[in-house]
């Protein structure tokens, strides 16, 4: 569900129950009343919780795409060397290494990329290559398993957030039947005061003031 939908409910229900402190509330729908008040603070923790597990997944992932960005940087370095040793062509340098243009490892899924990286590290680490080439291929396998533990890293925060997600949804459909039962009580508690029924339930970006209530006509003298 969009991110405004579910901002729009917990304005709504802010709203709703502000305006429930305005007016005088029916006895026959106080414990109506009382049910949604809990349901909506149920809502709104499961709501934050949802942006506090997103923060922290978000963060980690930010931490893991440094880690790509650094290894990609190297793999440029890698590749450098390894044209100058004349084990690979100006298309594909790492040609003796790996099937993949550095490109197209650059392009891959984080931990995709990284086991290739340590797999043609590896091949570069026995073969008889001059000493800057293995040296860089070393830096880019360290590189690739700082990615690796970045991925691993993500597992958890990944996991509290969806498990978030799944507590949120569930109680916005409690929310929603909530919100039902509080509107049917509450049209039949003012059937014989629509106003005060549509200033209620109005949308939060509507001004709800309790509606005016016209003085009665004095008969007249004689």
């Amino acid at each position: 569900m969009a991110r405004s939908g579910l901002v729009q409910y917990r304005a709504q229900g802010d709203a709703v129950l502000s305006r429930l402190t305005v007016y005088t509330v029916p006895r026959s729908m106080k414990d109506v009343a009382d049910a949604f008040r809990s349901v909506h603070a149920g809502y709104l923790k499961a709501s934050d919780d949802v942006d506090a597990a997103r923060g922290v997944r978000d963060e980690t992932l930010a931490d893991l795409a440094d880690r790509d960005a650094a290894l990609d940087e190297l793999l440029e370095g890698l590749a450098i060397q390894s044209l100058g040793a004349g084990f690979g062509t100006r298309q594909q340098p790492l040609a003796k290494f790996t099937r993949f243009s550095v490109s197209r490892l650059r392009a891959l899924a984080y931990k995709n990329e990284a086991d290739e990286v340590i797999a043609l590290t590896d091949k570069i680490a026995k073969a008889a290559a001059p000493g800057e080439l293995r040296a860089a291929a070393a830096a880019c396998a360290k590189q690739a398993k700082s990615v690796l533990a970045g991925v691993a890293a993500l597992n958890k925060p990944q996991y509290a957030y969806a498990t978030a997600l799944a507590k949120r949804d569930t109680m916005l459909q409690e929310w929603t039947r909530a919100y039902a039962r509080l509107k049917r009580s509450a049209s039949v508690a003012w059937f014989s005061e629509p106003e005060t029924y549509a200033s209620v339930f109005a949308p939060p970006n509507r001004i709800a003031a309790p509606p005016t209530r016209r003085a009665k006509k004095k008969p007249p003298t004689e």
